[in-house]
């Protein structure tokens, strides 16, 4: 599959590829479907499993080396902010 946004990407909709259903692929982000249970690898060394799923919400596990930060948005975001307002 390439790598095309807009109408295009749309047509690409509920598409597998290698035992994975993804919904959409574009240039900026690959947006996979997971049920309970199940997990995405992200290069060697991270994991993020479907924990659980009740309602609109989504729990997450991520298995990832201790070198590597794992923040939710918003906490990354005042991360950022307070380096920005020290230096």
């Amino acid at each position: 599959m390439d790598r095309r946004g807009g109408e295009d990407a749309k047509q690409d909709a509920e598409e597998r590829i290698g035992g994975v259903t993804f919904t959409e692929r574009t240039l900026d982000m690959l947006v996979l479907m997971r049920r309970q249970g199940e997990e995405i690898c992200i290069g060697d060394n991270v994991r993020i499993t479907v924990v659980s799923i009740l309602g609109n919400k989504v729990r997450l596990g991520i298995e990832a080396p201790e070198n590597v930060p794992v923040h939710r948005r918003e906490v990354k975001e005042a991360i950022d902010r307070n380096k920005e307002e020290s230096e």
